[in-house]
């Protein structure tokens, strides 16, 4: 774990946009951007940068900076091994007019660690999604949903870490990690 980063004023004075997320590096991060490019193409989308990808665990939404402190905590509160995450579906949001890549048997530490992060939150007094669809968003303005498959290289990915993130509106699809945890066991 990183010192708890500084939190520059945003678009709300006052508050911050933020989300817990796993963020892919190197050779998976490629391979994710390789297979999003398909998925853009397939659904007439605008592909997102590979530095903007991120797989979301739970979104807070606009948090007032006197909370910070607690949303941390929530993060240090984790007790989650690292475990292994296999990238092997696409589809897509027809509302929000996005394609994504996700799981069609999602990793129970993924499950867990998410588990763990939406009853700190509640715990907090933020409400929880009720269904979680494990998903990193690669494309944005689709025009087309073709039905939902299997991608052509299913992507293995070892994940020892997630981050909580701010979206800088400013930066357009921006992103600024504000810290990061190491998956750890309970002790």
């Amino acid at each position: 774990m990183n010192a708890h980063a500084s939190n520059p004023p945003s678009k709300n004075p006052g508050k911050q946009r933020l989300f817990f997320a796993l963020q892919p590096e190197g050779d998976v991060r490629a391979a994710l951007a390789a297979e999003g490019g398909k998925a853009a193409q397939r659904c007439g989308g605008r592909i997102l940068r590979p530095e903007s990808l991120h797989f979301t665990l739970l979104f807070l939404g606009e948090v007032p900076t006197e909370k910070m402190r607690e949303v941390y905590a929530w993060g240090d509160a984790v007790t989650c091994p690292p475990f292994d995450l296999t990238v092997d579906a696409h589809s897509s949001f027809r509302d929000g007019k996005v394609a994504w890549l996700g799981c069609r048997d999602p990793s129970p530490g993924l499950l867990r660690l998410e588990q763990q992060l939406g009853e700190n939150a509640s715990r907090g007094g933020f409400q929880r999604a009720d269904n979680f669809i494990p998903h990193l968003t690669v494309a944005r303005d689709c025009r087309y949903f073709p039905p939902a498959g299997p991608i052509e290289n299913e992507i293995r990915w070892h994940v020892n870490q997630f981050a909580l993130l701010r979206s800088d509106p400013l930066k357009g699809a921006g992103y600024t990690m504000l810290e990061y945890w190491n998956l750890r066991p309970a002790e």
